[in-house]
């Protein structure tokens, strides 16, 4: 397993985006999870999408997150988001 390090910038930005993540992992997740992100923050396009993607994956190309995220374990998810 790839140990990914998430950027300082993005820190806030992802605790946030980690408190926001529905609990139950499933097809409806990333449209229901972006939803709340952006309804909480000023956050839209690459800005919203960049940081999820690369704490996530560790990269900025890639799997569609929302058919990626269904992949993974809720718990796995918040360890990358809080890895900064």
């Amino acid at each position: 397993m790839t140990d990914f390090k998430n950027d300082k910038e993005d820190k806030d930005f992802l605790e946030t985006a980690a408190k926001l993540l529905p609990e139950k992992i499933d097809e409806n997740t990333w449209d229901e999870w972006i939803a709340r992100i952006k309804d909480t923050t000023d956050c839209k396009g690459k800005q919203l999408f960049m940081p999820i993607k690369k704490a996530l994956t560790g990269k900025e190309h890639g799997s569609e997150l929302k058919k990626f995220l269904i992949f993974i374990e809720r718990s796995e998810i918040l360890k990358r988001l809080k890895n900064a």
